[in-house]
């Protein structure tokens, strides 16, 4: 990582500002600030039609979302839980990601993100730098990979971390993701800027690593920096593990709505890019609002309240967070005017000598346009370009089955033009279902060319074959036939022969099957059989675990249980692989989660939560062999004599009509049962047609309608402020019966005093 020079005028540079202040003079920009903010690198350029293109396929807008657990706990917090609509009971874990239902827009219109999202009122700020997964701010220095910054260093690795509770306070470059990875393989191999929509392409065709494998160096000397792409094929392939699932914006269609909507995906927990005129961004400080008592937060802080109309766009930031009581005075009449407070909190790039450490505010003002008011300026524009902002959703925990592996004659990588995919049945020529499967097997990198260099850099091509690897999961998952029709199209300087070598590769066992391929026709399309795996091979399941767990903090515990997994193409039992991670590291961090193996081959979870830690957290096993995979979830609740976790129960299920009724008793040792709040969750949200929660106290009831024939495991949860209850339930529904089981007992397990 770069990090900010230090110079002496640089330290003296806040204690001016602080005199100025003082004075009563305008905090203007400083010169040398002005010279240094000259000096900055930026990197953000206008989307290609390729660009443009690429996102009409991958990025769509929202038709709704849905909180979900870190949004409740800020409500609790901010004493709003009583603000969640009856409604809207469902809150989506972690890794079922944090919105649901994207639609593409269709013709010359789009759905909103639905305008509730099932709270009434917001809390007054929040501040997503400020949880454990945030990174720390960074210095792009003087290479023009703004956008990679911001959507691969802050934004995958926030949400990643959301969603596996990383502690960026005890970790380090292994769990920050590299900008250098995507500013490298998007910038055709020159210091120059490129889109938003191209980093998020690269992030979605080859995922990302890590600051640790890949590191970044912020000068432009020697070019390599900016211009080398990794040699080692295992690197791309372990990439592949951090895909994101789908990017997506949200934008000013509805300008009232524009910021209700940034807050609530903040609110979430996400943090958002946009591209943005920084130059244009003028500075001013956030004021006392007269006649209000303090403690006033960000107090003498820098915002921009106006962007200069004729500023040119160049520049991708990250927004982090909002406080609605940032007040400045914006027409100078000292008084506290409509349309004066609040602001989004923004993570600038160039390191923590820029603005407020790092960070920059920019007022509501200057985002969206509230109306005519007596303050807004004559040229009034958006901070951000075209009015939108952009969320991306990583996958919850990716395994490729199948990789692509192909060693290919040494050429300049702009020369290499790389296709692969599958289709129903062997044709001569890319047919229309060929090329649909194409887009499930996304390439960036040999797709809109690299430049002409070599894979370090070169301008002269690389001694040895190049080992090329593209994930093929997605596209033999999505195929039908049994023996799908695999087809590759090369094109290279050296023509027919410049494919020496093509193999599927399990990256998980690391086998790989040599691929026999036809010979290649005019367009350099060969074809071939890609078989797969039985279609009703079972994937694999876990045993033994409970749905919750009580623990005290600094106690161990260690939980066993067996994996059955399903037999592959030869009844062989396929390999599997776990991952087991926490949803909150305040309360149970990744470190402290373990999964073993015993000598006669059995797992084991063990959970070693540190002295003085409070709170629940989730705790997701994910289990793949590649094809298929499977979650399992436990809720670890430490007590104390202070709180004890909620308990809920279901009754006796009843159908009316379409309608299921699922009487709830909730009872809590510490709370009043009218304070609890209750929730569920469903990974099969697609069956749910309207839901509903009735009560208030101790009993409530949730009703549910779903699809004819729907089958829904449900997740419910009882939330004191601070603790979970939980358990679990699955409804079988037909045209004539309801069939229910339980999945876990009420009570959880407990460990009281001593691991067992």
């Amino acid at each position: 990582m770069v990090h900010a020079e230090h110079s002496p005028g640089a330290r003296l540079r806040p204690l001016l500002a602080l005199l100025l202040a003082l004075a009563g003079l305008t905090p203007a920009l400083l010169p040398a600030d002005e010279e240094l903010a000259r000096q900055r690198a930026r990197g953000w350029a206008p989307p290609t039609p390729e660009d443009a293109e690429l996102h009409r396929s991958l990025a769509p807008r929202l038709e709704a979302g849905h909180l979900n657990a870190l949004a409740l706990r800020r409500l609790h917090a901010a004493n709003l839980a009583d603000q969640v609509e009856r409604e809207a009971p469902l809150v989506r874990r972690p890794g079922r990601g944090q919105l649901s239902r994207p639609v593409v827009q269709t013709g010359g219109d789009a759905q909103l993100l639905s305008p509730g999202l099932g709270v009434r009122r917001l809390p007054r700020f929040v501040d997503n730098s400020a949880l454990p997964h945030f990174p720390p701010i960074f210095d792009q220095g003087k290479l023009e990979s703004c956008t990679a910054v911001v959507s691969t260093y802050y934004q995958l690795t926030h949400t990643v971390g959301l969603m596996r509770g990383w502690d960026q306070g005890v970790l380090s470059y292994e769990h920050r993701f590299s900008p250098a990875w995507t500013y490298n393989l998007t910038n055709n191999g020159a210091n120059a800027g490129v889109s938003l929509m191209r980093s998020y392409a690269a992030l979605s065709a080859h995922g990302a690593v890590t600051l640790a494998d890949f590191p970044y160096r912020g000068s432009p000397t020697p070019p390599a920096n900016f211009r080398r792409w990794p040699e080692d094929p295992a690197l791309w392939r372990s990439a592949l593990a951090h895909r994101i699932e789908r990017y997506g914006i949200v934008d000013a269609r509805e300008p009232e709505l524009f910021l209700s909507e940034i807050k609530r995906l903040l609110l979430n927990g996400h943090v958002l890019t946009a591209s943005t005129a920084i130059d244009g961004w003028n500075r001013r400080q956030i004021a006392a609002p007269p006649g209000v008592p303090g403690p006033h937060r960000h107090l003498g802080e820098y915002i921009c309240t106006r962007i200069a109309p004729d500023s040119e766009v160049n520049h991708a930031v990250t927004i982090v967070g909002y406080d609605d009581d940032v007040w400045v005075d914006l027409d100078g009449d000292g008084r506290v005017d409509p349309g004066e407070k609040g602001a989004l909190k923004i993570a600038n790039s160039w390191g923590r000598g820029d603005w407020n450490r790092g960070y920059r505010w920019v007022h509501y003002s200057a985002v969206t346009r509230f109306g005519p008011t007596a303050a807004e300026p004559p040229g009034w524009r958006g901070a951000f370009w075209q009015d939108r902002v952009y969320w991306l959703i990583p996958y919850r925990y990716y395994q490729p089955a199948r990789v692509l592996e192909l060693a290919v004659a040494p050429a300049l990588r702009g020369d290499i033009r790389l296709a692969a995919g599958v289709a129903p049945t062997s044709a001569p020529l890319l047919t229309a279902a060929a090329y649909a499967a194409r887009l499930e097997a996304p390439n960036l990198a040999f797709a809109q060319g690299g430049g002409r260099f070599g894979f370090t850099g070169s301008p002269r091509p690389d001694p040895r074959p190049l080992l090329l690897n593209l994930d093929l999961t997605p596209a033999l998952l999505a195929a039908e036939a049994p023996k799908p029709a695999l087809f590759l199209q090369l094109r290279h300087p050296a023509g027919p022969g410049a494919l020496r070598e093509a193999a599927l590769l399990d990256p998980l066992t690391g086998s790989r099957q040599p691929l026999r391929l036809g010979p290649a026709d005019a367009s350099g399309t060969r074809w071939g059989e890609a078989p797969l795996p039985p279609a009703d091979s079972p994937g694999p399941v876990l045993h033994g675990l409970p749905v919750s767990l009580n623990l005290q903090a600094g106690l161990p515990a260690t939980l066993p249980f067996r994996v059955e997994t399903g037999a592959g193409s030869d009844e062989a039992p396929r390999a599997v692989r776990l991952i087991a991670f926490s949803t909150r590291a305040s309360t149970l961090a990744a470190q402290e989660i373990v999964l073993g193996r015993g000598p006669d081959g059995s797992h084991r979870l063990e959970l070693f939560p540190r002295p003085g830690a409070r709170g629940s957290a989730l705790v997701l096993i994910h289990a793949t062999d590649g094809w298929t995979r499977s979650t399992t979830a436990l809720r670890v609740n430490l007590e104390d004599e202070i709180n004890t976790a909620p308990a809920i129960a279901v009754g006796e299920i009843r159908r009316e009509g379409e309608w299921h009724h699922l009487p709830l008793t909730v009872a809590d040792a510490q709370t009043d049962p009218a304070q609890l709040t209750v929730f569920f969750d469903t990974p099969q949200v697609d069956e749910l047609l309207e839901f509903s929660l009735e009560g208030q106290g101790a009993h409530r009831e949730l009703r549910l309608r779903l699809n004819p024939d729907a089958r829904v495991d449900l997740s419910l949860s009882v939330f004191d402020g601070e603790l979970i209850g939980e358990t679990s339930v699955r409804i079988q529904a037909d045209s004539a019966s309801v069939a229910t089981t339980a999945l876990s007992t009420p009570r959880p397990a407990t460990f009281n005093g001593r691991a067992r």
